[in-house]
Formats: structure tokens, C-alpha cells, sequence
């Protein structure tokens, strides 16, 4: 099967819905970056995947996902092919600074807030434990 993303990005008849991904997109790796600028003092163990470079046939809305011990960032791609960004955050001390960023998304129902399951902890190490060392990594200053 073809991932979301891919068809979303040859829909060529439909040119605001493009034009709308592309700026969810470009809007995410600019937080993304602020956010890893804010954790990086702590040198947090964080796991970060690029789907669309290293996905498997299983995850066709998958495009970027970040988790840090505080901080949950991901971008997917709905069958309805609009970009779409959850975020959570757990005791972090930057939380404040990175909404600030995340105003850049106000009022977009693609963008939302979630409680990860069964917590924020334990989906932390779920992920540490199902995707191994290889897409961990230590953020530095």
C-alpha cells in the first residue's frame, strides 16, 4: 500500500489541502527544533523516527514521531491525506516555552493535545523497549 503521505503530496487537484500540509509540516520541524534546543541541557535519552526515510509497510499515516522522557511530538498523515500532530508533555520543565511555539497551531483541529496510555512513563519505556537503541539517542547542547 502506498503511505498517506505520499498520495497526499500528488493530489494535485486539490491545491489548499497541499498548501495546508505543507505548512503543518514545515511548522513542525521548526518547534521540533526549538523543542530539542530547550531538552538538549538535560541530555535526555530521546527517541526520534522519520517515517517517510524509515517506515515499515505497516505504518501508512507514520511520518516523523519525537518522545523525550517529557515531551511526545508527532506528525501523521490521516486516509483523508491532512497532516495531523499530537503532542503531550509529562513534568517538563519546558513546557511553557514549547506551547509558546505550538501557538503557531491555534486554532487547527489537526493539531491536539493527548494523554499517552496507559501513561506518559510507561509508554516511554514501551517504546524504548518495542524499538530498541536504534532510534534513540542523546540530545546534546
Amino acid at each position: 500500500m502506498t503511505k498517506y503521505w505520499v498520495t497526499a503530496k500528488t493530489k494535485t487537484w486539490n491545491k489548499a489541502q497541499q498548501q495546508q500540509n505543507h505548512i503543518m509540516e514545515v511548522d513542525y520541524q521548526i518547534v521540533l527544533k526549538k523543542a530539542k534546543q530547550l531538552l538538549a541541557p538535560d541530555k535526555p535519552l530521546f527517541f526520534e523516527r522519520n517515517f517517510k526515510q524509515h517506515g515499515t509497510i505497516q505504518e501508512l499515516a507514520a511520518m516523523h514521531a519525537f518522545l523525550s522522557p517529557c515531551f511526545y511530538f508527532r506528525l501523521d498523515c490521516d486516509g483523508a491525506y491532512n497532516y495531523q500532530i499530537e503532542y503531550a508533555f509529562y513534568q517538563c520543565k519546558h513546557e511553557k516555552a514549547i506551547k509558546v511555539r505550538l501557538q503557531c497551531f491555534a486554532g487547527n483541529l489537526q493539531v491536539t493535545e493527548v494523554a499517552l496510555q496507559p501513561d506518559f512513563a510507561t509508554f516511554y519505556k514501551n517504546v524504548q523497549h518495542y524499538q530498541g537503541n536504534k532510534f534513540f539517542y542523546t540530545l546534546t547542547a
